[in-house]
């Protein structure tokens, strides 16, 4: 602390008043645990107060995070926190006198978020693969690896609980869909699996109708995420030219299903194309031939009779 002093000339006898300067004194106001720490599940709000205890004159304040400044305010307020929000937080106060700065408080932001990458996403038959679960979850959580088939999803294989999913040799029956589940304190992490493009894309289609007679397409695929279906229509067997017939965007449905009245217009080649975001993949073609009905001969009754000469 500094004195000043200054007399007053006013007055018949003489005198001295004195004032003092202080360089600042600051904390941090914050719900904080135990040493500091301020722990917040992510999506919520926090409000850091930075309290000046002593200062003369009123300093400027300034909020650094990791030792870079990010703010010139008494308050930092953060709106539904993320995990980069994470680090150490320290408030420093500056006059003319001199500065000071907080103890620091240490954010540490609790989450659950969960996904799945693979080195290889071309897999061969008796290859290696692994499976990973990445997380930012904080803190560490456990894993669940689970197992179905596309075509019934509702019939879930426990696999293994670590973090890597791997297969020494895939075969055959290693096809289908993979889920990772990654739970902590915070929660169950959204469950995740392998993105692939479209495969064993079939169709199937009544080659030969008549005119008017009603015939079903349905058109099939593995994927995820799930696959548009756009069937096509062409004159000719190289698609040379085609036209879209019908599109069904993704939705939870594993397949397109379409009906229609077949006329003489509808004939032609057709083939399905299923789609997503990591690639797409066709059907084999196939035809359809559209024919009239036969109407049956009708014999009228010829009433005039036919006479022959004697």
């Amino acid at each position: 602390t500094r004195f000043y002093g200054s007399f007053d000339k006013k007055q018949h006898h003489k005198g001295m008043s004195l004032f003092s300067v202080d360089p600042p004194t600051v904390h941090v106001q914050a719900p904080t645990q135990p040493r500091g720490n301020l722990t917040v599940i992510e999506g919520h709000n926090i409000t850091l107060k930075c309290v000046v205890d002593r200062s003369n004159p009123t300093p400027r304040l300034t909020w650094h995070k990791d030792g870079k400044k990010v703010l010139q305010s008494q308050d930092y307020i953060i709106s539904r926190v993320k995990p980069q929000d994470s680090g150490i937080y320290t408030c420093t106060a500056m006059n003319s006198v001199g500065s000071g700065t907080s103890n620091p408080v240490y954010l540490d932001v609790l989450c659950d978020k969960v996904s799945i990458s693979a080195k290889d996403d071309n897999v061969k038959v008796n290859s290696f693969l692994t499976f990973t679960c990445d997380t930012k979850a904080n803190p560490e959580p456990w894993f669940s690896w689970y197992h179905y088939k596309q075509s019934d999803p509702s019939n879930w294989t426990s696999l293994i609980n670590k973090k890597l999913l791997t297969f020494k040799s895939i075969q055959r029956t290693d096809e289908g869909c993979y889920i990772c589940n990654a739970s902590n304190k915070i929660g169950n992490g959204e469950t995740s699996q392998p993105k692939f493009p479209p495969t064993k894309v079939s169709l199937s289609l009544a080659s030969k109708v008549k005119e008017g007679q009603s015939v079903t397409v349905i058109c099939t695929a593995e994927s995820f995420p799930l696959s548009n279906f756009e069937l096509k229509r062409s004159s000719t067997p190289d698609f040379s030219t085609s036209e879209q017939f019908f599109y069904q965007p993704a939705n939870q449905q594993i397949s397109l299903t379409y009906t229609f009245n077949v006329t003489t217009a509808h004939a032609g080649f057709y083939t399905c194309l299923a789609s997503n975001s990591e690639g797409n993949m066709r059907s084999a073609q196939r035809k359809l031939e559209g024919h009239h009905p036969q109407t049956p001969l009708k014999l009228k009754p010829f009433h005039n009779p036919i006479l022959f000469p004697l």
